[in-house]
C-alpha cells in the first residue's frame, strides 16, 4: 500500500486482506485529523495492477488500473450514484478531484477490495465504468 503525505511517500507490504482492510480505516482515521480532508491510497497487488482507494469517511472512492511496461492500459472506476453532481476532493500525491457520481458506500467498498485482494477479480456487485 502506497501513500503520501506532505512530500514523503510511504510504502508498506501487508500480509493478509484482513490487514489491509484494518490499515485503511487507521490511515482514514488518522490523516483526516491531519488533512481535514479524505486520503487517498494506493494498493498494489502486483507489479501491473493497482487499486486506488479514496478514504472518504462514510464513502469511499474505488479505481482499478491495469498496467503494461509500467504505464497504464485500463482504468476502471466503481460507480455510485450517477445522478449525483460536484466534485469529491481527495488527497492522493496531490489534490485529485472525484466526481460524485463516483462515491460508493465504504462497506461496498471494503468488500470490493477483499474480494480484489483474495481473487484478483474485480466484484460484480460494484458498477465499473472506464475512466
Amino acid at each position: 500500500m502506497i501513500h503520501e503525505m506532505r512530500e514523503k511517500k510511504i510504502t508498506e507490504q501487508l500480509m493478509s486482506v484482513d490487514a489491509v482492510v484494518e490499515r485503511l480505516h487507521e490511515l482514514q482515521s488518522h490523516y483526516k485529523a491531519e488533512l481535514d480532508a479524505p486520503l487517498g491510497v494506493c494498493i498494489v497487488r502486483d507489479p501491473d495492477e493497482c487499486m486506488s482507494v479514496g478514504l472518504g469517511g462514510g464513502e469511499w472512492v474505488l479505481c482499478h488500473t491495469q498496467m503494461k511496461a509500467g504505464f497504464p492500459v485500463s482504468q476502471l472506476c466503481a460507480l455510485g450514484n450517477p445522478d449525483l453532481d460536484g466534485v469529491a476532493p481527495f488527497y492522493f500525491e496531490q489534490w485529485t478531484e472525484f466526481p460524485k457520481s463516483a462515491l460508493i458506500p465504504a462497506a461496498v467498498a471494503e468488500a470490493a477490495i477483499r474480494e480484489w485482494l483474495a481473487s484478483g477479480d474485480l466484484t460484480n456487485s460494484v458498477h465499473w465504468v472506464n475512466e
